[in-house]
């Protein structure tokens, strides 16, 4: 699965920092992000999915993300301001998807976390599914 991965800069009375958010690149769903140093340049292998959304939305989405994150936090001192996007990165990262018939007849899907085996939850489950659903109308729509 495609995600960016933005690294923003945000101000609070305790100083600077950067913080690094992730961004699904197929439904733009928003995340902090701790595994930056994880990533290593090099070509997925296998079957990926291109990002739907361009940087430039990514680095919004994550912008609006952080702060509706740092809103929801108690406290009201402290709070950081986030002013500037630093940088951005392209990475893709492993899924599982196991399709099965669930009570004979219905077809579902689960989605787990390559790397860690766990499930990588409900919103990426609908990633998965909308990404699974416009690789098929590219598909059909190329002649």
């Amino acid at each position: 699965m495609p995600a960016y991965g933005v690294c923003l800069h945000a101000v609070s009375s305790q100083g600077d920092r950067r913080v690094w958010t992730s961004i699904e690149a197929v439904c733009g769903e928003f995340s902090l992000f701790e595994g930056i140093d994880e990533l290593a340049p090099r070509e997925p292998d296998g079957d990926w999915f291109p990002p739907a959304i361009s940087e430039t939305q990514a680095a919004e989405l994550a912008r609006k993300g952080l702060l509706k994150y740092v809103i929801s936090q108690r406290g009201q001192l402290n709070k950081p301001v986030v002013d500037a996007v630093e940088e951005t990165r392209l990475y893709h990262f492993p899924i599982w998807v196991f399709y099965f018939r669930r009570q004979g007849r219905f077809l579902d899907i689960k989605v787990l976390d390559a790397r860690t085996g766990k499930s990588a939850g409900a919103k990426m489950r609908v990633a998965v599914l909308n990404a699974l659903v416009a690789a098929k109308r590219s598909r059909q729509s190329t002649p």
